[in-house]
């Protein structure tokens, strides 16, 4: 068990210390510092424009000196700080949003190499963030739909608490495999 000296010359356990408790006493520096925890409103302007900027709890945390649980202290306890938390994160996402629409209307260049050699470039665009942003902004007419019409009375033998695990994984099975057939849902009978 490592030993540290204390004040006295005498040597004490380090059992029951933290693990940098034990590191200091090796002489050895921690990998990893805690961030202080600051007092007050010190902080919570650092915070939130950090909130704003990365939209990430973890990093506006160690940005404004504090820990997460500093900040979900706050947060439940103080109305007016948790209304400027929510309105940083709106800044953060409207911020991404115009990212990714800059990426998918714009492009972005990438590098195009020949025998190792950077020898141009070429813009690629992402339709996957235009239609994320299409589905956003117009539900009505780009969310995906699935519409099921009965016609007349649906009658079945089973109750779906009689089944067995098996039965219920082969009709939803067939369900997936019509699905992907047809390209819309379907109810078997």
């Amino acid at each position: 068990m490592p030993k540290r000296q204390t004040g006295k010359g005498k040597s004490q356990s380090t059992r029951g210390t933290s693990r940098a408790g034990a590191a200091k006493a090796r002489g050895q520096t921690t990998r990893h510092k805690k961030a202080r925890v600051r007092s007050g409103a010190d902080w919570a302007g650092r915070f939130l424009e950090a909130l704003a900027q990365t939209c990430n709890i973890t990093v506006a945390s160690a940005h404004a000196g504090v820990t997460r649980k500093a900040f979900y202290n706050r947060r439940d306890t103080d109305p007016a700080f948790r209304a400027d938390v929510k309105q940083a994160m709106a800044e953060a996402v409207d911020a991404l949003e115009l990212e990714a629409r800059r990426r998918a209307m714009e492009g972005t260049d990438r590098p195009v190499f020949y025998k190792g050699k950077r020898c141009g470039f070429v813009r690629e665009y992402s339709d996957t963030l235009l239609i994320f942003l299409l589905k956003a902004h117009r539900p009505k007419k780009f969310r995906e739909r699935y519409d099921v019409n009965v016609k007349g009375r649906l009658r079945h033998s089973h109750s779906i608490d009689d089944m067995t695990d098996e039965e219920l994984l082969r009709i939803a099975a067939g369900a997936v495999a019509a699905t992907a057939a047809e390209g819309t849902p379907s109810l078997q009978s």
